[in-house]
């Protein structure tokens, strides 16, 4: 019995073969990675709210994103890549401060008050919320079918 994957990309569809014996076996890295998910996930959320009850909650975002692009940076720089341009930086600092001073900051100041849990499943909803702004909002995407097909797909796991 041959097996398929059917793989979409956009306007067009990819058929590949399965090999039967790949098809029966479970791939335990593919386990261990979605376990990974699960715990770092919701191990962020309370972290976080462990977090903002001991430190002021700006704070304690900027030195955790400060020490996250500081690694970034050290494993880009010693892969051998280059530096980022001038021009580079503006728009990195630009994407910082949308990102990770508006959301982020009201994320760890909202932890102050809301439990970790509840956190997770509103920061949970941000693909909707994206796809509402970018379809209602901003009119920068037309509405379709597929696009909220996919969403309620994402969504149900």
């Amino acid at each position: 019995m041959s097996r398929f994957i059917i793989t979409v990309y956009g306007s067009f569809t990819v058929i590949t073969d399965v090999p039967a014996s790949r098809g029966r076996r479970l791939d335990v890295r593919v386990l261990l990675a979605f376990a990974a998910i699960y715990i770092l996930w919701g191990a962020t959320f309370l972290a976080i709210r462990i977090a903002v009850l001991e430190i002021p909650p700006f704070f304690s975002s900027g030195v955790r994103f400060l020490i996250a692009g500081a690694l970034l940076y050290a494993f880009m720089r010693l892969r051998g890549q280059p530096g980022p341009s001038a021009r580079e930086w503006r728009s990195i600092a630009t994407i910082a401060l949308c990102m990770f001073v508006a959301t982020y900051g009201a994320l760890f100041w909202a932890e102050q008050y809301v439990p970790s849990g509840i956190t997770s499943v509103i920061e949970a909803t941000l693909p909707i919320t994206t796809v509402a702004l970018e379809v209602f909002v901003f009119r920068q995407q037309p509405f379709r079918w597929r696009t909220l097909r996919r969403w309620c797909s994402g969504s149900a796991g």
